[in-house]
């Protein structure tokens, strides 16, 4: 495994019980205000949240997948052709605060690769975990509405069983549980982030069975955890 450091190529070379730790974005890292605001749609425009959710239910896998364009989105949730949405993605920015992983990604990345993978658009997401500075932690991130399908769909999972890694051997959390079952069937450990944050601590007993992370970079230099900037 090679990771590049200003022009620095390292090498990993102890292999990690876990070989990969992937996590979902809100409802692990971030928090989950989406539901909230289809509630505050529902009272600001004298709709019911059944109506609202609703519609939500009919739009979600075509939005998160990126077949359906914002405009179209928040024109039709709303039920207002007039709609553009910028006051609701503002109310979602604002409510958007850091969920219960992310006080230990740093951690966690000094002993396993940490992925992303969320149903979402990257035009939101992207500048978020930037704005929090999440994205320091994560080798890679896998956004819905780029993979052009949506978890639990088992094409969701395409890259992850396509990195000459174990199925086994890659722990995928997630605070849906028919996406970590839809993992679970595909024979990827996963584990289901309950809201009592009871998962964080499994996560770092089984983080903490196995060493960290020793590099070699191109000098032949060693050292130990994830390389910090």
């Amino acid at each position: 495994m090679l990771w590049s450091l200003n022009n620095r190529v390292c090498r990993c070379v102890m292999k990690p019980l876990v070989e990969l730790l992937v996590l979902d974005a809100h409802g692990v890292i971030f928090n989950a205000p989406f539901a909230s605001l289809l509630h505050k749609i529902a009272t600001e425009t004298g709709q019911t949240h059944v109506a609202i959710r609703h519609r939500w239910n009919i739009m979600r896998a075509d939005f998160w997948s990126g077949r359906l364009d914002e405009a179209k989105f928040w024109s039709e949730l709303t039920g207002s052709t007039s709609d553009d949405g910028d006051r609701w993605r503002n109310w979602l920015e604002n409510a958007t605060e850091l969920g219960p992983a992310a006080p230990s990604l740093e951690r966690w990345s000094r002993y396993v690769p940490v992925w992303l993978l969320s149903n979402h658009r990257s035009d939101w997401l992207l500048p978020r975990l930037a704005r929090f500075g999440l994205d320091r932690y994560l080798e890679r991130i896998l956004v819905s509405d780029r993979l052009n399908t949506v978890k639990p769909e088992p094409a969701s999972f395409v890259s992850l069983l396509t990195t000459q890694r174990p199925a086994k051997t890659i722990l995928f959390i997630d605070d849906s549980l028919p996406n970590v079952e839809a993992a679970r069937r595909l024979g990827i450990m996963a584990m289901h982030a309950h809201e009592n944050e009871a998962w964080i601590f499994t996560v770092d007993r089984m983080l903490g069975k196995q060493s960290p992370r020793q590099w070699i970079d191109d000098e032949g230099k060693s050292f130990w955890g994830r390389p910090s900037e």
